[in-house]
Order: C-alpha cells, then sequence, then structure tokens
C-alpha cells in the first residue's frame, strides 16, 4: 500500500532522524459515501529531518491510486480559493500575458477560467489523471500524469502548476521533468503554498501525507534552479496561504550552481513545536467539552479535522462534522465515523461549541458561522 523513504529527498543522504509518529492515520483526506469505517486504511504517520539538510519530510508515503481515490475538494470552497486563483492569474497575466499556456495538475481549471476572463487564450492545456473541469472552464484536459515518460510535441508561451509541487514525491525528478520538458527562455509560473508560515502558525493542513516535505520558499528555488531555471520573482499571496513563482528556463551554458543553508535545529525545533502544540490543543479541546453542556461540532470534513482527531480528540464527543462543500453532506469523513452535515443545521441550537482549526480559512469561516448562530461558540 505504501513506500518508504530512507534517504533525504532531496539530497539523498542517509542520516534520517526521527521527530515524531501518529499511529494509524487516516490514508486519504475526503469523504465516502460508505458509511463502513471498517474498510479504511490506516498507515503510521512518521516525519524524519536529515541532519546534514535539514530537510524535513513524511517517511510513508501512499500510493497515489489510494491517495487520490476522489476528489476532496481543495482549492474550490471559499472566498480565499478563488481570490487566491484570480491573484496568481493576474500575477502570470502582469509579467507576460501568455496566450498559449500549459498547465500541470489543474483538477477543476479554475485558474484557467479567471486567466481567459480577462485575457482571450488562444490555448490552454492541462495534464491531470483525474480531471472535473468547473462550469465555464477553456481548458483542454489530458487524462493521465506529468511523470517521465509524458511527451507533447506542443511548444507554449508559458507553463504552470498551482498547489501541486508539494505534493511531488520525488521533487528533484519533478523539476528535471519540467527543465527537459520546457524550452529555452521559456517562462514557468508556479504557486505553492507558504508551508515554513503554517508550520509557525500551527496549522493542521501543513504536513501530511499529501504535503510530504518541508517545501520551504529557498527550497523550491534551490531545486528549481539547480534544474536549470532562473528565478524572475516570488511574491506572497497573504503572509500565511501561498507563494507565487515565475522562473525562465536557461540555458545549459548559463546553469548556476546553487547553495542550500542547512536548518537542522531550526526546522527540527519548528517542527517538535508543531507535534507539542497539536498534543496540548487536544487535550484543552477535551476539558472544554466536559466543561458544557451543549452540543459539539468539528469544522472541515478535511485534514483538519482528522489531525485533531488523531492527536487525541475522542470523536465519540463530537455530533458531527460541519462543511461547505455540499458535495461532502450525508457522507462520512474517511478514517471517522463521523456524518458530514451543512453549518446550517446549527441554527436554532443554543450555544453550540465548533471547534474550528482551518488554518488560514478561520476568519472567513468563523464569520460565517457567528452569522448563522451569534450564540455560538467557536473554540
Amino acid at each position: 500500500m505504501s513506500l518508504n523513504r530512507k534517504t533525504d529527498v532531496i539530497f539523498g543522504k542517509d542520516d534520517l532522524e526521527n521527530i515524531f509518529k501518529l499511529e494509524k492515520f487516516p490514508v486519504f483526506m475526503g469523504c465516502m459515501e460508505n458509511m463502513n469505517s471498517h474498510d479504511d486504511l490506516y498507515k503510521d504517520f512518521v516525519v524524519d529531518i536529515s541532519r546534514s539538510s535539514g530537510i524535513v519530510q513524511v517517511r510513508n508515503l501512499i500510493e497515489l491510486e489510494i491517495l487520490y481515490d476522489s476528489d476532496h475538494s481543495s482549492g474550490t470552497i471559499g472566498k480565499i480559493w478563488h481570490d487566491h486563483h484570480k491573484a496568481f492569474a493576474k500575477f502570470i497575466e502582469t509579467k507576460t500575458k501568455p496566450l498559449k499556456v500549459f498547465e500541470i495538475g489543474g483538477l477543476h481549471g479554475i485558474l484557467s477560467k479567471y486567466y481567459n476572463d480577462e485575457n482571450e487564450i488562444s490555448s490552454w492545456t492541462i495534464v491531470e489523471p483525474n480531471p472535473i473541469p468547473v462550469e465555464g472552464c477553456p481548458a483542454k484536459f489530458i487524462k493521465c500524469f506529468f511523470g517521465n515518460d509524458f511527451e507533447l510535441n506542443v511548444e507554449f508561451d508559458a507553463y504552470v502548476h498551482s498547489h501541486t509541487f508539494e505534493h511531488i514525491y520525488n521533487p528533484m525528478e519533478f523539476a528535471k521533468k519540467l527543465s527537459d520538458f520546457i524550452p529555452e527562455n521559456k517562462d514557468l509560473y508556479f504557486s505553492i503554498p507558504n508551508i515554513e508560515e503554517m508550520v509557525k502558525r500551527k496549522y493542521t493542513n501543513a504536513i501530511n501525507f499529501e504535503h510530504t516535505f518541508f517545501l520551504t520558499r529557498e527550497l523550491a528555488i534551490y531545486i528549481m534552479e539547480s534544474n536549470g531555471f532562473r528565478l524572475i520573482e516570488c511574491k506572497d499571496f497573504m503572509d500565511d496561504h501561498s507563494i507565487f513563482y515565475h522562473f525562465k528556463k536557461q540555458k545549459k551554458s548559463s546553469m548556476e550552481a546553487t547553495i542550500f543553508e542547512n536548518k537542522y535545529s531550526y526546522n527540527k525545533k519548528l517542527m517538535e513545536d508543531w507535534f507539542s502544540h497539536h498534543t496540548s490543543e487536544a487535550k484543552n479541546l477535551v476539558e472544554i467539552i466536559n466543561r458544557n453542556d451543549t452540543d459539539v461540532f468539528l469544522f472541515g470534513a478535511h485534514i483538519f479535522s482528522q489531525t485533531l482527531l488523531n492527536f487525541g480528540l475522542d470523536e465519540s464527543y463530537i455530533d458531527c462534522i460541519l462543511d461547505n462543500d455540499t458535495n461532502k453532506h450525508g457522507k462520512r469523513l474517511y478514517g471517522t465515523d463521523l456524518v458530514v452535515k451543512s453549518p446550517e443545521i446549527i441554527r436554532d441550537i443554543i450555544k453550540p461549541i465548533i471547534i474550528l482549526r482551518a488554518g488560514v480559512y478561520n476568519k472567513e469561516i468563523r464569520e460565517q458561522i457567528l452569522s448563522i448562530n451569534p450564540s455560538a461558540v467557536v473554540v
């Protein structure tokens, strides 16, 4: 069912040191129509660090067919995500305004839609193993993975991927494939989550079975520069959400050696603090629940809730999971017996407790909850 990393994912050094382990973590972040949790699969969530480079990575990898068995709607629900896609489209437009674009992993084609709303593109091609295009998506999909055997004899103005890099199991191999695939002097744009800031702020969705290595700002630049790309610009979207990058493919003769700083002590402490924080959080939440006699709900049918539950928040305390995605309503959060329902169900409940740990989306969701029920206690 899984693969094990035994060496540093970037430099290949055999000097990994364990930071922490969560036993029997669910291997899928989404929801299931099947209400029998006995069929769910689990794997120990183990995080290691390389002593020579400071690279943090997940040890046990899940087979892609299981990990991405079905869509879990990441990047499609909520104002912030749509603001991200619009801002990234504008970032691409203002740099070079490409009219012929190739995108890797553009599941729903939302980026192409927002870009096309402001620019009449001639073509937008997306390579994606499980395409679910939104209404009005102008892109043409090629249904497959962008692997080493992928070939396409077409040249584009620009090459793009958004929130894809952090999901790659072998980032150096992926960057080399990009380097071989993209012609010299062509532009590459990508967006990645600001994982370092997410870890600092103790967000539950920072590192997991999908985000399997600590992809910092510096590491992303190192990987790309090591594979023949020159950084033109990087720009933050919000201070804790994403980082936009613009690279240009260089001639091999102009490639320069790059240096990567070892941040072993810094990264190890970040991850240890992240782990201890969530251990304490789970205990504190149980104490809050025990002090109050009211209905308790957990917001987010995703990794947010799975993480809290696996740190010790007993699901027997929870009435159900709340989520805004109507496609999840009536289904079961994988790895639990908890059913997903609309936030609207709390409207007439007196002082319901809503456990909210959705990272950058907390403010947006908190405002929504209180608009539905001003007496709700959001913790």
